[in-house]
């Protein structure tokens, strides 16, 4: 047994500590061998003892988090952790001296990071290690959770409220889409002309704290938003970024009026960047053939097929093909060529060398690249740089 939970250690990277049933530690396999933190063991144990089951997840002072797992047949109890779930809050280590922060920084970068949507898999691995069973031990515990909401009087609608409240949240639905659907022209100046003409511009029903639930609705809000970006073609690492980085405003704002700022700040950046994208292709009528090109667009380093276009959008192939060739006048395999040549002109021009254009481009080598920007431009890669 021993074995195989120094493997485990070994494997997950983690500091995993070993009681008996009297709840004496017996074993100890340390990750890291600082004393910056001293966890009490024995009152985490206490926590176990006080769930119906076998396992528990605790989270640490400084988030960061423990599997607590007991083994029935061994009447072993193993504490897995610490690892972190996501990165460093230095905000939550503010009212620390200055030379504990920075000693505490240096011991949480060196956990090892399981996802919060991974813990269901690493209590699948632990579980199977000690019982050979593969089974999802969060499975009934989820399902007993949202019966007994279900069976809460105070999570049933009444037929009474929703007539009460239809007119209400029928409003909000559609500024919600008369906002969102400005925010797809990328029209900045149309969303503040719109934004002075809405009295309550995206207000949201009161319930309890008031700043709590603006914050919630405006996160919510950030999370439309960067959808909206990444359906008309922004490239999606940019959209979350934009997304992460107002939610994160939106968090620290102290007032009511700095979070509708902040909102309102959202919605005219996401607007501003996908009237940019807009600006660097040629538009049709079509929203969709809109957005199949800045994906194109912002995919011109892969080597993309209409098949996998066409997934990428939940189509048809035949379907995007009729479609695409019908607004564009030509297939989507030619258009996305012509997007690489046109990108390669521009990268040549400003001094980039072949062989990192026909790279960056997703060609195959540098004389593919050579041969197919020749048979559209009537000039070989080296001799268009040198013209231009």
């Amino acid at each position: 047994m021993s074995k195989l939970i120094k493997s485990l250690h070994t494997c997950l990277k983690t500091t995993i500590a070993v009681f008996n049933d009297k709840q004496k530690l017996i074993n100890h396999y340390q990750y890291d061998n600082s004393n910056t933190i001293v966890y009490q063991y024995l009152r985490m144990l206490e926590e176990l003892d006080e769930v119906d089951r076998h396992f528990c997840f605790l989270q640490g002072q400084f988030e960061e988090m423990f599997l607590l797992y007991k083994d029935k047949k061994s009447k072993l109890t193993l504490i897995i952790g610490p690892w972190r779930t996501n990165p460093i809050n230095v905000d939550n280590l503010n009212n620390l001296t200055s030379s504990y922060k920075h000693q505490l920084i240096e011991f949480l970068e060196k956990l090892p990071i399981f996802f919060l949507n991974d813990i269901e898999e690493l209590l699948t691995l632990v579980h199977f290690c000690f019982s050979k069973e593969e089974s999802n031990l969060l499975e009934f515990p989820l399902q007993h959770y949202v019966q007994s909401l279900l069976d809460n009087e105070c999570y049933q609608v009444s037929s009474y409220l929703l007539e009460e409240n239809y007119a209400t949240y029928d409003y909000i639905y559609q500024q919600e889409n008369t906002v969102l659907q400005c925010v797809r022209s990328g029209d900045t100046e149309q969303l503040l002309h719109l934004k002075s003409d809405l009295s309550n511009f995206l207000s949201v029903p009161q319930t309890g704290n008031s700043l709590r639930s603006e914050k919630n609705f405006s996160i919510i809000l950030c999370e439309k938003l960067s959808s909206v970006s990444i359906e008309v073609g922004m490239n999606f690492a940019k959209a979350y970024h934009i997304r992460n980085m107002f939610v994160k405003k939106i968090e620290k704002s102290q007032t009511l009026p700095q979070v509708a700022k902040n909102r309102a700040a959202a919605f005219v950046y996401f607007t501003h960047e996908i009237g940019k994208l807009n600006s660097k292709t040629s538009l049709f009528q079509s929203p969709f053939i809109n957005a199949v090109i800045h994906y194109l667009y912002n995919n011109l380093h892969q080597k993309l097929s209409t098949k996998e276009v066409a997934s990428h959008f939940n189509i048809s192939e035949s379907k995007l093909r009729k479609d695409f060739k019908a607004v564009t006048k030509v297939t989507v395999k030619d258009y996305f060529f012509n997007l690489k040549i046109k990108k390669a002109m521009e990268m040549l021009k400003s001094g980039v060398k072949v062989e990192d254009t026909a790279l960056a481009l997703g060609f195959k080598n540098v004389s593919h690249f050579s041969r197919v920007f020749k048979s559209t431009t009537k000039l070989s890669p080296k001799q268009f740089q040198i013209q231009s």
